[in-house]
């Protein structure tokens, strides 16, 4: 846990008495947080992509539609 807290720079923020936290903003907070992205990719999402070209080929499918159901989406269902 040590190594994440210095690299987000929140180790600084653990050891502050309560109500003294600085504000955070783009300035404050380690860049590495703001360049920080999330790419859903791999396997699982090479075949969704094949199935999903498949069904708007015309191909018969168990399923009329694909769902993607990645981290943050959930609410898709």
């Amino acid at each position: 846990m040590e190594p994440f807290l210095n690299a987000v720079g929140l180790r600084r923020l653990l050891h502050r008495p309560a109500g003294k936290a600085p504000k955070w903003s783009a300035d404050t907070v380690n860049q590495d947080v703001l360049n920080a992205s999330y790419a859903v990719r791999g396997p699982v999402l090479d075949l969704a992509n094949k199935m999903e070209q498949r069904l708007k080929s015309g191909e018969a499918l168990p399923f009329d539609e694909m769902v993607y159901c990645n981290i943050g989406t959930g609410t898709k269902l």
